[in-house]
């Protein structure tokens, strides 16, 4: 293998611990929870948490956002499935430090439903997630949503400050990937 290629896989591998950290930590603290919410709360029962303005409520939701396409759980789980690879195709090249952190979080996330619809009730690729934080006027939501929504935010805001997904990397990374350079 030419000493270039090498150079790439190297720096490859020691790219995705990052992102693969935020999101196992963010799938990690997702099922804590969502096992917390099965063991703790009855269903549709709301738990005032700030009076009625964020109570805890547990839903078994078959659908996308806001219980859209509860008849078409397997699609959604398939796009999981995908967005997943796509990700993880993805991941090695990506140099920027801060847009590994928020893709990690994404596909922390996207793997926190994903695995409800893998593996819940009442069949594979037909699991329902599990909802259970209910802000007053909105949907009921979980801590895989959180984390989505506040990756998006994050890239756009990456986005707006011109940090590129790819691309060369900030004085900050180099410095980091390529100590004493």
């Amino acid at each position: 293998m030419p000493p270039e290629s090498q150079a790439s896989l190297q720096r490859s591998a020691k790219r995705l611990p990052l992102l693969l950290s935020v999101a196992g930590g963010a799938v990690l603290v997702d099922q804590l929870l969502k096992l917390f919410a099965l063991h703790a709360l009855t269903a549709q029962v709301p738990v005032p948490v700030f009076g009625s303005w964020v109570q805890l409520t547990l839903v078994r939701n078959a659908g996308a956002a806001f219980s859209l396409g509860s008849s078409a759980t397997w699609i959604f789980a398939l796009l999981g499935l995908a967005v997943v690879a796509i990700i993880l195709w993805w991941a090695p090249g990506a140099p920027s430090r801060p847009w590994r952190v928020a893709v990690g979080l994404f596909l922390g996330g996207v793997c926190g439903n994903l695995a409800d619809r893998l593996f819940r009730p009442p069949a594979l690729l037909r699991g329902a997630v599990i909802d259970y934080i209910q802000v007053r006027g909105f949907s009921i939501f979980n801590f895989a949503d959180v984390c989505i929504t506040i990756s998006v935010i994050f890239m756009l805001f990456l986005l707006i400050r011109g940090v590129r997904p790819g691309g060369a990397l900030s004085s900050a990374d180099a410095a980091h990937e390529h100590p004493g350079h």
